[in-house]
């Protein structure tokens, strides 16, 4: 019995007809293969031998460890910033409505908007690095905010009273009107366990926010294994919606809302690595690499990518399933 038949997926059990694929590490040059298995049934890919120490490729200088600036702002630019962010989210009234169509979204404002939350709304950020995210939403003012991440060197502390604990998720306590994971989920091994795990920490009517790389679409299958967003070995997990939908229905979700939202850059790190390139070296310019001509056509294609709903990147909002709410307040009376 061969390798792939002898795999099974750790999504959907499918045992048959598996391709595997062998990647490099793409963003510093570290040597090495990696192998990750494309499920025939759901889609998903999946690193087929996690490393033992994970930690060794997160090193201090990783994309989301970076330090950030805070900056204080004057009460009445507070003041503003909080109303915008009130009339983005349709709680403004009348005049709300009338101006919402002349405000620029943040770069957030697409999904949270389809969250209906409000500033109080109490809302954790998990695996959210050194905390760029918060402290952007805090400005903006959000006020119950709260991050983890296993993989930072200490514990945070902002003012305003915002921390990110240097914690895992196994470890959390409180509950929250939302939890969001940008990025991280496809970090992360035992998927199944982490969402069940963030179930219990959501409040009724919570919700759950997963923005994540998505396998199957336009620039995996034009790209294969020089995808940017495959990023061996970090990436352990990369799901279609079909593998991330079986994963929710498993621990009594359901997907509710689904935003493509690929940027062109991706493209760009996906053409570049296809040439030998590393993730690490593209960033000290992507003007020494392409044209402002190709930039612009790689900007029209993830818009038009994201449209027609094949972008490599995603935002799924998951909520309780009604049925499994109705059980948990049945087994409460």
């Amino acid at each position: 019995m061969n390798k792939e038949q002898a795999a099974a997926c750790r999504i959907c059990g499918h045992t048959e007809g598996h391709r595997i694929h062998q990647a490099r590490e793409t963003m510093y040059g570290v040597d090495g293969a990696f192998f990750y298995l494309e499920c025939a049934a759901c889609g998903c890919l999946q690193l087929m031998d996690i490393p033992q120490d994970l930690g060794a490729f997160y090193p201090s200088d990783y994309c989301s460890f970076g330090r950030v600036k805070v900056k204080s702002i004057a009460p009445w630019r507070r003041w503003l910033k909080s109303l915008r962010t009130r009339i983005l989210l349709g709680q403004g009234g009348v005049a709300g409505r009338l101006l919402k169509p002349l405000i620029p979204l943040p770069p957030y404002g697409d999904w949270m908007q389809r969250l209906s939350m409000g500033l109080d709304a109490r809302i954790l950020d998990v695996g959210c690095g050194s905390g760029h995210l918060l402290l952007r939403l805090q400005k903006d003012g959000f006020s119950a905010l709260a991050g983890i991440d296993p993989y930072i060197a200490e514990r945070l502390v902002y003012p305003g009273g915002l921390v990110v604990n240097k914690q895992r998720i196994e470890e959390l306590d409180g509950i929250f009107d939302l939890i969001m994971l940008h990025h991280s989920f496809e970090h992360m091994d035992h998927p199944r366990e982490v969402l069940a795990t963030l179930v219990q920490r959501l409040a009724p009517g919570g919700k759950l926010l997963i923005r994540i790389p998505v396998a199957g679409s336009y620039a995996w299958r034009k790209y294969g294994v020089s995808w940017a967003n495959l990023d061996a070995p970090r990436h352990l997990f990369l799901h279609t919606p079909k593998s991330l939908s079986l994963l929710a229905a498993a621990v009594g979700l359901r997907i509710t809302a689904t935003l493509f939202d690929s940027q062109y850059k991706q493209i760009a790190l996906s053409e570049w690595i296809s040439l030998g390139g590393t993730m690490t070296r593209f960033d000290q310019g992507e003007k020494a690499y392409f044209t402002a001509e190709e930039l612009s056509g790689f900007k029209r294609l993830a818009r038009a990518l994201n449209a027609q709903r094949d972008g490599d990147c995603a935002a799924f909002i998951l909520e309780r399933a009604v049925s499994v709410a109705y059980c948990l307040t049945d087994r409460s009376s």
